[in-house]
C-alpha cells in the first residue's frame, strides 16, 4: 500500500470508527431519524452472533476480491464470463446471509419477512385473495383496504405472491416437503395463522427475493465495468455487496426492482458498445413492464436516459458531429419509451386495468396515507435529510470515496481540463441528486435508497487509487471497513 493509501484507509478508519461507536453507544435515535428506527425497533441484533456473520460476509467478500487475479482472462470468453458472474452471484449470496445471520431471529428472519403483514404485505393480501379477476377488477376501488406496503404498489407486487401461493396450495406433497425444510416451520404457523402450503410458499419468494438481491452483484459489476477496468469493476461490486444497505431489511421487494434498474441501464450502455439497438427496445419493456410491480421504477427511466447520454459519449465516433449524436440520442429516446409504454399498456389489457387509473389511486390511497402515518409531513424536511441517509447505508467508507470521486471530476471541470471528466460520473450524480430531493428514499411508500447503492459504489471505485491496476490492498481495507459498517447495522437495525 502506498503512502497515499495508507493516509486515506487511517482517515476513513477514524471517522467511521468514531460515528460507529456513537451509534452503537450514543444517542442512536439522534442518529439515525427515519421513523423506524426508533426504540424499540432498533437493537435487535445480538454479539454472539457476530462472529459467524462476520466469518459468512467476509467470505463472500474473499471470493470476490479472489477473482482480481483472473478476471482479464475470464472477461475474455463467454464460458468465463458466466462462470464470474456466477461466482459473483454466490458471494452475493454469501453477503446477504451474513449479515442477516447477526439478527437475533438468525436466518428465520428471512422468511418472517415475508410473512410480517408490517414488512411485505403483499403475500398478506396475495393470501386473502379467493377470486383473481374480481380482485383484480376492483383493486384501484379496495385499494384503502389493503395492507401498508400493497396500498404504494401496483397490483404486480401482489400477484408476484399470489402464484406461488396457487402453486403451494394445488400441490400439498411438494408444499408439505418444503414447508419440511422452513427453520421454526411450526412457530410460523402459530404465530401468523397460516398453514404449511401458505408457509412455503412464503419461503420460495424469500428465497426468491434473496437470489434477486444477489443478483445485484453480477449486474453491478458489468455495469461498472463498461466504463472502468475489470479490477475497479470487482472492487465496485465489493464495494456494494459490503455496504449496510445491500443486506438491509433482507428480503425485499425493493431489491428486485433494483436489478431491474441496473439491468435496464447495463442493456442502455451495452446497446451502444455492441452496437445491439434492440437492447434499448428491450429496456424499455423491461421498464414498462416493472412498473406494474413497483412505483419506484418510475425513475428508471432517468437513470435509463442519463446511461444512454454516457454511453454515447462513450463509444462516440471521434468524426461524429454534435448532431449526429444528438440524432441518436433522441431516436434511441424513442424507441425506448415506445417499448416501455407498448409493454406498460400490454400488461395493463392482461390484468385488465388502467395504468394512468393505478397510479392515480396509488397516489391518493397509499402515499397520502403512509406520509400521515410515518410523519413525514414536511417534506422539505425529510428531503434535506435523504443525502444523509443515503450516506451511512452506503457506508461512511465508501460514501467517502464516491463524494471524493465528484469532487474530483468538479476540479476537472473547474480547470476546464474536458480530456479528464467523466460523463458518466455526472450522470449517477444527476440521479442520486434526483433520488435525494425526491424525499422517498427510505419510507414504506417507494423505498428508493435502493437504486442508489450500486451507483455510489461505482463512483467510489473510480476514485480508489491507482495502485488497483497492480494491486488490491487499499481496496480491500475500505471494502472492510464497510463490512464492519454492514454488521453493526444489522446489530441495531
Amino acid at each position: 500500500m502506498t503512502r497515499h493509501g495508507i493516509l486515506i484507509v487511517s482517515a476513513l478508519a477514524g471517522v467511521t470508527v468514531l460515528y460507529l461507536a456513537l451509534l452503537l453507544f450514543g444517542p442512536t435515535e439522534a442518529l439515525v431519524r427515519t421513523p423506524e428506527y426508533q426504540l424499540p425497533v432498533i437493537r435487535h441484533g445480538l454479539w454472539s452472533r457476530v462472529p459467524a456473520g462476520a466469518l459468512v460476509l467476509g467470505l463472500g467478500l474473499f471470493a470476490i476480491f479472489s477473482l482480481a487475479g483472473k478476471v482479464e482472462e475470464l472477461t475474455a470468453t463467454r464460458a468465463g464470463r458466466l462462470r464470474l458472474w456466477v461466482a459473483l452471484f454466490l458471494a452475493g449470496v454469501a453477503c446477504q446471509v451474513g449479515p442477516s445471520a447477526v439478527h437475533r431471529y438468525g436466518l428465520v428472519e428471512l422468511p418472517l419477512r415475508v410473512y410480517l403483514p408490517d414488512h411485505t404485505s403483499y403475500f398478506t393480501d396475495a393470501a386473502r385473495i379467493d377470486d383473481l379477476r374480481p380482485w383484480l377488477r376492483n383493486f384501484n376501488s379496495r385499494l384503502s383496504s389493503f395492507a401498508t406496503h400493497t396500498r404504494t404498489h401496483p397490483p404486480g407486487a401482489v400477484l408476484l405472491f399470489y402464484f406461488p401461493l396457487q402453486v403451494m396450495r394445488a400441490s400439498p406433497e411438494l408444499s408439505q416437503i418444503i414447508f419440511g425444510r422452513i427453520p421454526r416451520g411450526d412457530t410460523a404457523l402459530g404465530m401468523f395463522s397460516i398453514g404449511p402450503p401458505e408457509a412455503a410458499a412464503g419461503f420460495v419468494m424469500s428465497l426468491f427475493l434473496l437470489a434477486a438481491a444477489a443478483a445485484a452483484v453480477p449486474l453491478a459489476f458489468a455495469l461498472v465495468r463498461v466504463f472502468l477496468d475489470d479490477r475497479r469493476a470487482l472492487a465496485a461490486s465489493a464495494l456494494f455487496a459490503a455496504m449496510p444497505g445491500f443486506a438491509q431489511k433482507t428480503p425485499a421487494l425493493d431489491h428486485l426492482l433494483g436489478v431491474i434498474l441496473l439491468a435496464s441501464g447495463w442493456l442502455m450502455v451495452t446497446a451502444l458498445r455492441d452496437r445491439k439497438m434492440r437492447r434499448v427496445a428491450v429496456a424499455g419493456a423491461l421498464v414498462g413492464a416493472g412498473l406494474w410491480i413497483g412505483t419506484s421504477l418510475l425513475a428508471a427511466p432517468l437513470f435509463c436516459l442519463l446511461m444512454l447520454g454516457a454511453g454515447i459519449h462513450r463509444f462516440r465516433k471521434p468524426e461524429a458531429r454534435p448532431k449526429t449524436h444528438l440524432g441518436l440520442f433522441l431516436s434511441l429516446t424513442a424507441i425506448f419509451f415506445g417499448s416501455a409504454g407498448a409493454a406498460l399498456v400490454l400488461v395493463g389489457a392482461v390484468l385488465d386495468l388502467n395504468a394512468f387509473d393505478t397510479y392515480q389511486a396509488i397516489t391518493e390511497a397509499g402515499w397520502r396515507f403512509n406520509n400521515e402515518i410515518s410523519g413525514r409531513t414536511h417534506a422539505w424536511m425529510w428531503v434535506a435529510w435523504d443525502p444523509y441517509e443515503l450516506l451511512i447505508f452506503s457506508g461512511l467508507p465508501a460514501g467517502a470515496l464516491a463524494v471524493a470521486s465528484w469532487g474530483r471530476e468538479a476540479a476537472a471541470v473547474g480547470r476546464r481540463q474536458w480530456d479528464r471528466a467523466q460523463p458518466w460520473l455526472w450522470a449517477i450524480w444527476v440521479f442520486l441528486a434526483a433520488l435525494a430531493l425526491s424525499g422517498k428514499v427510505v419510507y414504506e411508500a417507494s423505498r428508493l435508497a435502493w437504486f442508489a447503492f450500486p451507483l455510489t459504489a461505482a463512483a467510489a471505485a473510480a476514485a480508489l487509487p491507482d495502485e488497483m491496476k497492480t494491486g488490491r490492498t487499499t481496496a480491500v481495507a475500505i471494502v472492510a471497513l464497510t463490512a464492519v459498517s454492514a454488521l453493526v447495522f444489522r446489530l441495531l437495525f
